[in-house]
């Protein structure tokens, strides 16, 4: 009885433990559930930042500059009316990553304030080497400003501040872990909606991006990149955006193994590894999760970007190594891993590119030196200029966005190389543009950030660990590929690097209020953040600051906007010519379309240029209508020269009786010119049209000569400026200097070698303009071109012959494959030149290198038929009809030779007789090889 008494005191103590234990817990998921915010409109800004600015084009074009100078001030002001209208405003919250931003920003307004000419050459000394900084010293107004390109210089500034503010309204707007994980998980979603819609994209297999979207010089269809115009800049976004759909996949698959009473959706409940069984909602997201994070990889790998694909690799080995060290990541997560790794490798098989494997890429990346991944050694010899450049201006660079207009004046640049928009490298291109200060600057957040992620990778807290991880994945990726890229241009990218960076920072500030020894089940509770705790009508301010400044940003972009409509316009009719519409009409819409940019922007100095020329070559397009009445613009700048007018009104009464009604575009060809040196004083080709226009306005040869020295000032290697300054000395009686320059451009320029061909050819001979020149194959093809356009058979004959030497001297320093190609092309000119013996020499010569492909065997053959040796014409023609023998062309030329062999031997024995392969069959209609 005592026993039966027990046994039920004891079952109901235990129903009450088990009573008081659900109340409890009851209690504590309330807590932890009422810890989380709802969405707010905040959140829904970084929704729009996450996802318009990288959808836009990669925010690469100035759509999505104005998007993100828009939404950047619409974030922080929504933040600052919060602070105002809320019952429970949070203390304003210091972070180390406001000083090097400001540092930043300093030197950017610095870029553009107008100072005194001494305050100009003790900050930037080789700045006055370059313009003009002294009133009436040189061959333009005087320069006032550290930058040498302030309209790009001041659209940068707006774009950095934007994403600064970014930066900061994503720092203070984390109260708690959950909002961190919010803004990691808008970030994911974004990073997956991308990839996918990527994929779909490049499968549809259309030229135009989002399918109405025409770009200039890039399709959908070339490469996996979804809404960016550049493969890399695609792979970088990939490579940031697969830390935090990993940390995502981790921790709904963390949610599984607890056990279901313990399971939140706003933080880990309890630090353990449980297990569950069955198929529960976490189980479901962490599966989708891990397709997401394949798709993701995929996409990268498939962008062909080198560099982008072993960053996006590089970055998803950083979590998996840095998760196990954190012991976040179990023995099966990292076999699944592996199994991952195997479906994307499959992948890449199956939908393998047709001109370039990725297999081969990733060889070239792995085994092969420096020089197969350089190409031509452009990036290498790019760097060793920015180098230079560095040194001249090492305190606050040559201006934000100066880039491309500042590297000519160290690195010249030859017929096919690239033109380097950018530095191709992060770090070089701050130290170019914003100076060595402003790099240590970029290096500071970045050591702030890998810091803060290391701190939380030792955190006690699950979740904080778990965030340390993603944000560290991102932070290796993006540094190590800055090394090879400027990928920090595309404001897609920099707007996610900036809510990841103050992710990181905020659960920095997390993790030290953490008491020690607290684990993660009080993770979900709001701390109680340090800060200053301002009165809340303070925050009206800095909300009238961030209204005035979207306002002022946007309609300082708009017109930007207006004009790049326009003038993506006229690079579609350059790059992509429509072929229903003629040339002339194509000239006449490129030139309207221009004009209009010029007009809308009128402070950007590249459509002033671009439009100067326009209007310079339809002009002359003009001229070239009426040949007859029409006198050169050569001939009108030389007569205008000679003097003979007693004024400039004389001059111009002149030029309107000669030119009649187009002089009005060469006025405003040399008005825009003008216009783009104030704007952009860098800019060579202006200084050339200023030369060659500036007799319009009466200058005079000295003022003439001042702006051609300018302009090889600025640009020393500049083909065109060299070929002018050698016309004008040859022109003035220095002729040994004059041809000194434009042998200085021959080989290198074609379209400068052509000019001087075409000058030249019609008074002098060919072996003389050879002798002079010491052409290459290139220039020599030149050569022959323009004497057969002339007409004059004895210079033609020397210059085949020339050719041919040529040809033959150049594939003995070649590789088999091209040396073959050089030697039958070398064949052919000396046919041309009658020279019997140089060809049979030459032929003799790709017998030796084995010819390999069809068309070897073709020329061949049809070589061997001119010279009547019909043995050697037979067998090659025959290794034809061999290799394709569906080809009826071949079989002609086979059937051909045959005959003309056997008519060959009948005039020495009438009795042979022609005779045909077995198996082969004759065609009705032979026509004989010309």
């Amino acid at each position: 009885m005592d026993a039966t008494n027990a046994e039920h005191r004891s079952h109901r103590s235990s129903r009450r433990s088990s009573s008081r234990h659900r109340e409890s817990h009851a209690r504590t998921s309330v807590k932890e559930h009422s810890s989380i915010r709802h969405w707010t409109l905040l959140d829904v800004a970084l929704v729009l930042l996450a996802f318009a600015i990288p959808f836009i084009m990669g925010g690469r074009e100035p759509y999505g500059w104005i998007a993100l100078a828009i939404l950047g001030p619409l974030a922080a002001g929504l933040w600052c009316l919060r602070q105002i209208v809320t019952d429970k405003p949070t203390p304003l919250v210091w972070s180390w990553m406001y000083l090097p931003m400001a540092f930043v920003a300093g030197v950017m307004f610095l870029q553009l304030t107008p100072l005194p000419e001494a305050t100009l050459k003790s900050i930037s000394p080789h700045l006055a080497t370059l313009v003009s900084l002294s009133p009436g010293t040189g061959a333009t107004s005087t320069w006032k400003l550290l930058t040498v390109a302030p309209h790009e210089s001041q659209q940068g500034l707006i774009l950095f501040l934007s994403t600064a503010l970014v930066f900061a309204m994503t720092y203070q707007h984390q109260r708690q872990t959950s909002d961190a994980w919010r803004v990691l998980g808008i970030i994911a979603c974004a990073i997956i909606a991308m990839a996918l819609f990527a994929l779909l994209q490049f499968f549809a297999g259309t030229d135009l991006f989002f399918g109405f979207y025409e770009h200039h010089f890039g399709t959908a269809k070339d490469v996996v990149k979804g809404a960016f115009t550049n493969r890399n800049n695609f792979a970088h976004f990939m490579a940031i955006g697969i830390g935090p759909v990993l940390a995502w996949m981790c921790y709904w698959h963390m949610q599984h193994q607890q056990p279901a009473e313990h399971q939140s959706t706003g933080g880990f409940s309890s630090p353990g590894f449980g297990k569950t069984s069955g198929i529960s909602i976490a189980l479901i997201m962490a599966g989708l999760l891990a397709v997401s994070a394949i798709v993701m990889s995929f996409a990268s790998l498939r962008s062909l970007s080198r560099m982008g694909s072993i960053v996006t690799i590089l970055a998803i080995l950083t979590f998996m190594i840095s998760g196990s060290l954190a012991r976040l990541i179990s023995f099966r997560m990292l076999m699944g891993g592996l199994l991952a790794c195997a479906l994307v490798a499959g992948g890449l098989v199956i939908f393998k590119p047709e001109y370039m494997s990725l297999d081969e890429k990733v060889e070239v990346a792995i085994s092969g030196g420096i020089e197969e991944m350089d190409g031509e050694d452009g990036r290498r010899k790019l760097w060793q200029a920015l180098t230079v450049m560095i040194n001249d201006f090492p305190l606050v660079g040559s201006g934000l966005g100066s880039h491309r207009e500042i590297y000519p004046v160290y690195l010249p640049k030859k017929d096919g190389e690239t033109e380097y928009t950018h530095a191709e490298n992060g770090y070089l291109q701050i130290a170019v543009e914003l100076g060595l200060p402003a790099l240590a600057c970029a290096i500071l957040a970045l050591i702030i950030v890998f810091a803060a992620s290391i701190r939380l990778h030792l955190a006690k807290n699950q979740e904080l660990r778990l965030i340390g991880v993603a944000i560290l994945s991102a932070a290796v990726a993006t540094t190590v590929h800055s090394v090879t890229d400027f990928a920090w241009y595309a404001p897609g990218n920099t707007v996610i690097l900036a809510m990841l960076a103050a992710v990181a920072c905020r659960c920095d500030t997390f993790a030290r209020l953490q008491p020690e020894g607290t684990s993660s089940e009080v993770s979900s509770a709001v701390p109680v953040l340090p800060g200053l705790q301002l009165p809340q009508w303070f925050y009206a301010a800095p909300l009238a600051l961030t209204i005035l400044a979207g306002t002022w940003w946007t309609l300082e972009l708009t017109p930007v906007v207006k004009a790049y409509t326009q003038f993506r316009q006229f690079q579609l009719l350059v790059f992509r010519p429509r072929p229903d519409i003629e040339t002339q009409e194509i000239n006449t819409l490129k030139l309207k379309h221009i004009l209009a940019a010029t007009k809308l922007d009128p402070a950007d100095g590249r459509y002033a240029i671009l439009a100067s020329l326009q209007l310079k070559n339809f002009f002359i397009e003009l001229q070239e209508r009426d040949p007859e009445n029409a006198i050169p613009l050569a001939q009108l700048q030389q007569t205008a020269g000679s003097g003979g007018f007693e004024s400039n009104a004389q001059l111009r009464e002149w030029l309107q009786r000669v030119v009649g009604p187009s002089l009005k575009y060469i006025d405003a060809s040399h008005q825009l010119a003008r216009r783009s040196v104030r704007s952009l004083p860098l800019t060579g080709t202006a200084y050339l049209q200023m030369y060659e226009l500036g007799f319009l306005q009466g200058s005079s040869s000295e003022q003439s000569r001042n702006m051609l020295e300018q302009g090889l000032v600025v640009r020393p290697y500049a083909s065109n400026l060299l070929l002018a300054k050698g016309t004008a000395l040859i022109t003035s009686g220095e002729a040994d200097a004059g041809m000194a320059l434009w042998k200085q451009v021959f080989v290198d320029y074609s379209s400068a070698r052509r000019q001087i061909i075409n000058l030249l050819a019609p008074s002098i001979p060919a072996q003389e303009l050879i002798a002079q020149f010491e052409p290459d194959s290139k220039a020599a093809s030149d050569i022959l071109a323009a004497y057969t356009k002339l007409k004059k058979e004895a210079d033609i004959t020397i210059a085949a012959d020339a050719l041919g030497k040529i040809l033959t001297n150049e594939s003995e320093q070649a590789a088999p494959e091209i040396a073959r190609g050089k030697l039958i092309s070398a064949a052919y000119q000396f046919w041309n030149a009658k020279n019997l013996q140089a060809l049979r020499e030459t032929l003799a010569k790709v017998e030796e290198l084995h010819p390999e492909t069809v068309a070897q065997h073709r020329d061949l053959g049809g070589l061997y038929m001119r010279l009547q040796e019909w043995d050697s014409a037979e067998r090659h023609l025959k290794r034809c009809v061999d290799l394709q023998p569906a080809n009826p062309a071949y079989a002609k030329m086979y059937e051909s030779v045959l005959r003309s062999r056997q008519s060959a031997q009948s005039s020495l024995s009438p009795r042979t007789s022609l005779v045909i392969p077995a198996g082969h069959q004759t065609s009705p209609s032979l026509s004989p090889l010309r």
